[in-house]
């Protein structure tokens, strides 16, 4: 097994959280060394840095190494292409997804229309740029989900992101346009049961394909309700998961594996959408940098199918490694 180069910005605890935070995506102490220990469990040497700067002004040392990065950065719709970019520039062996897959999934309007290729369907969305869009927003069903187009983590997304009024959406709107400078995206609320699909593989076999269930304040079918920062970080103790393949038709779970092989270095990748009562799907988001703390749906995932949180890391980074040596 290589040394593992694990890219993270630690910050601590997260604290005083708003819809304004940016930082919803960085790397909690308590996270980072629960995937600090657990790679050491099978790696020989595990090497930290803070962030791609630190990691390029050391990349002579690591031309033989994995990297592993849940590095998030802070505002850039082309932050989680960056350590991706480099290792491929570098003809480094890295985990997960490579540019072309993290810049599809970080844009979610971009998603949408990707997925729509492959039978995967939205909630009808309405991209806003600018003022002028805002009139656009007449044309969706209310209520609308508005949220930032570029973010994840639910950065920019409080439980007072469902709008019920054009007024609301438009103030909302107005707001994190102001606040983060990029596109928001405003979506006709899904109602349902929230499912997360989590694939583990490489370009030409999946190991590990299932769905858990996001149940908040014990309500597992949703209504109003969205998966906000406020369940995510300030009262997680409020939300719980279950696996819930049984869920999905064979024809859904169909497409999400041909996602997977069709979009290329992946490796691993979170399928995240609503199911109605009448059993229609419909996508959220794509998600290659999923969670992949102890107590994620990814790591959820993997247990339920043999596999405990170290092995479920070891087997990205030999995923990683037999990409690399097919492709390299």
């Amino acid at each position: 097994m290589r040394t593992v180069i694990l890219i993270a910005d630690v910050i601590p605890e997260f604290k005083n959280v708003s819809i304004d935070d940016k930082t919803l995506e960085c790397i909690p102490n308590t996270y980072f060394t629960q995937i600090q220990q657990a790679l050491l469990s099978f790696a020989p040497n595990v090497i930290h840095y803070n962030s791609p700067v630190d990691f390029m002004n050391n990349i002579s040392k690591h031309k033989n190494d994995v990297v592993l990065s849940i590095w998030s950065g802070i505002g850039s719709k082309f932050r989680k292409s960056i350590v991706p970019a480099i290792c491929e520039a570098y003809n480094i062996c890295y985990v997960g997804a490579d540019p072309y897959v993290h810049s599809i999934s970080q844009d979610k309007y971009l998603t949408k229309i990707v997925c729509e290729r492959y039978g995967l369907h939205s909630a009808k969305g309405i991209l806003c740029e600018n003022e002028d869009d805002l009139l656009k927003i007449s044309e969706l069903k209310f209520p609308i989900v508005v949220k930032p187009n570029f973010e994840g983590g639910s950065i920019g997304i409080s439980e007072k992101s469902l709008h019920y009024t054009i007024d609301e959406a438009k103030k909302m709107i107005e707001h994190l346009l102001t606040r983060f400078k990029l596109p928001v995206l405003a979506e006709e609320y899904i109602e349902g049961y929230e499912l997360s699909t989590s694939i583990i593989g490489t370009r030409s076999r999946i190991d590990i394909c299932e769905t858990t269930q996001l149940i908040i304040n014990e309500v597992e079918y949703f209504y109003n309700q969205i998966y906000s920062y406020e369940p995510k970080v300030e009262n997680p103790k409020c939300r719980s998961k279950k696996i819930a393949t049984n869920l999905l038709s064979e024809n859904i779970m169909n497409i999400f594996k041909k996602i997977f092989l069709t979009l290329g270095k992946t490796e691993l990748l979170r399928i995240d959408g609503r199911l109605d009562k009448n059993g229609e799907y419909r996508l959220i988001e794509l998600s290659p940098d999923a969670y992949l703390g102890k107590r994620g749906t990814t790591t959820l995932c993997a247990e339920s199918v043999g596999y405990p949180y170290e092995k479920m890391l070891e087997l990205l980074i030999k995923n990683a490694i037999e990409d690399y040596n097919k492709v390299g």
